[in-house]
Parts: structure tokens; sequence; C-alpha cells
């Protein structure tokens, strides 16, 4: 990790005047809301990458206390994140957070850490799939077949390449998939055997021959009806079940709290968070320059450089 955090590296363009204007627009948006403080009656949802950490894995010492004093104070904190189970872990280790629930894999995954939630949610995440620890519990688990969504690349481009993500087998990938792209092993298979497997979490596919910024366009351009399509790190494309996103997840999470949608607040900096901050009570955009992130959102805070998501944390202790 990089030993210099976020706030030692201030962004000389965004100064004081900002953060001071940024905190009274975060206090206007959950006052409107009536959004309560700290405590049980309140869920925080956090996108984790480009929101709480940034490059290199740097994790702020400023949104790790916010995070923290959330946590004493007994709000619901939960990750909503498109990463894998392995990497999900992994950020729940940094954050020091050791109970609950996580949204993962953009929301094809819900899971409770630590604990099952009752006896009919008490299957623990295979350990093909997670790390050491915090143990996991799958709550919720929405899977597709991915053989229409292959057939219909393969058909529109000339070369297209895949991995598959699902809860009982280790990260598949084709033979072209690029080497060495992903965190964790994985296993070589044709596609054929990919598109046969009835229990995907995502599909990512990739068009090495096609620019990044015209890939998901023309994707979108073919009306898919089987997944639903985003698009996810260096181009590609992440595919998860239809109708399925993060904040279905998180609909499920707060059925089972009993907390009602109005009592949360999510933040979030990218394309797969817009239908989580349309859902939460109040949707917290990170500044990007993403307008089309930013515009679905309630109000939006600093950018990572300045710690915007522990701005809005603090603002509500």
């Amino acid at each position: 990790m990089n030993p210099a955090s976020h706030s030692d590296r201030p962004n000389p363009s965004w100064g004081q005047a900002d953060s001071a204007s940024t905190s009274s627009r975060l206090q206007v948006a959950f006052d409107d809301a009536t959004i309560p403080s700290a405590g049980p009656d309140l869920l925080i949802a956090l996108d984790v990458d480009g929101t709480l950490i940034a490059n290199f894995n740097e994790l702020s010492p400023r949104v790790a206390r916010a995070i923290h004093n959330h946590l004493e104070a007994g709000t619901h904190i939960v990750l909503s994140t498109g990463r894998p189970v392995i990497e999900a872990q992994l950020a729940l280790q940094q954050l020091g957070i050791d109970a609950g629930f996580a949204v993962v894999t953009n929301g094809a995954l819900v899971l409770t850490i630590n604990h099952s939630f009752d006896e009919r949610h008490n299957t623990q995440v295979p350990s093909v799939n997670r790390a050491p620890e915090p143990d996991l519990f799958t709550f919720s688990q929405h899977t597709f077949n991915p053989h229409t969504t292959i057939t219909m690349l393969e058909e529109r481009f000339e070369r297209v390449e895949f991995a598959a993500e699902s809860l009982h087998n280790k990260l598949r990938i084709t033979p072209g998939f690029p080497d060495g792209a992903l965190l964790a092993q994985a296993e070589v298979v044709s596609k054929h055997e990919m598109m046969n497997d009835d229990d995907l979490l995502r599909l990512v596919a990739c068009a090495p021959d096609v620019s990044p910024g015209h890939f998901f366009p023309m994707v979108e351009q073919m009306n898919l009806t089987d997944a639903e399509a985003t698009p996810g790190f260096n181009g590609w494309i992440d595919f998860a079940p239809a109708a399925v996103s993060k904040a279905t997840g998180l609909a499920e999470v707060c059925e089972a709290l009993g907390i009602p949608t109005a009592h949360t607040v999510a933040i979030g900096d990218s394309r797969n968070d817009v239908e989580m901050l349309r859902w939460a009570g109040v949707g917290i955009a990170m500044k990007t320059g993403r307008k089309h992130v930013e515009s679905v959102a309630s109000v939006v805070t600093d950018p990572i450089e300045r710690d915007g998501a522990a701005l809005a944390l603090e603002l509500l202790l």
C-alpha cells in the first residue's frame, strides 16, 4: 500500500471553501429527507473502489475513522460493491467491518458477515471463493445462464473473450482473456463449457479489438434481455442477472432489518452505482465529472482525494 493517504495529497484546485459549500449542501439534503443520525435506525450503503478506496488500495485514515465511529454508534454500514467475494472480503478486513451485511457482485450476491442471519440463510460461502476471514454466509443469490448473451456477443464481435464468476466454482476464463488481468486465480475453459453453466453470478466480456469507449455503446444497441449490462474495469462489460443491481440487493437488506428506504444513504461514483443512488433516501455521488452518475444523485460530495465519503459520514454522526 502507498503510505500517502488521500488527506496527505490535497487537490490544490479544491479548497476549504469548496468543502464548506459541499458540507452545506449535504446537510440540506439530509435535513430535507429527514435522515436519522448515526445509530440502528440508519443504513449507509458504501461503494468501495473510487468511493472509499483509491488506486493501490489506498484508504484514507479519515474515511476509516468515520466508518469506525458509525459502527460504534450502531449504524448499519453495508458495503455495496461490484467486487467478487474474495476482493469484497479483503475490503471488509481493511475497513474493520466484522458483522452485518454486504452486497457484492453488483447485487447478485448478498452476504452476512461472521454469522448467519437465521436458519433459512445459513449456508457458508464455499472456501474456493473466499479468504480465511471474516466468515461469510449467503443471504441471497441471483444467477443466470449466459448462453444467449455469449452467443449474441460472438455473433456481433469478431473477437470477444469472457470471465465467469459463480458461487461454487473457481473463477473461469476463456483462453483469450487477458492474462493476469484478474486478481483471483482462474481456470481456463472453453466458451462452450462456460455458456452451459446455469449458476453464474456475473459474466465479464472484453473485446480486445474494440476501443473501450465504443464497446459498451455497441452492446447497448443489441437489446440483450437475459442479463443486465454495466460498464466495468478497463472498458470491459459486466453482465449480471436481469433486473439485479446494487439497489435490489440493498432492498433485501432493508427488508431483513426492518429499515425503511427513507432511512438510507448511499455513496458511489460509477455507472454501477446509478440504481443505488436513485433508490436511497439520499443518494450521494462522488465528484468525478461523470455527469450521468452525478445527475441521478440527491447531492454531490467532494472527490475521493478530498475524502468526500468521510465528509458525508461525519455529518451524520
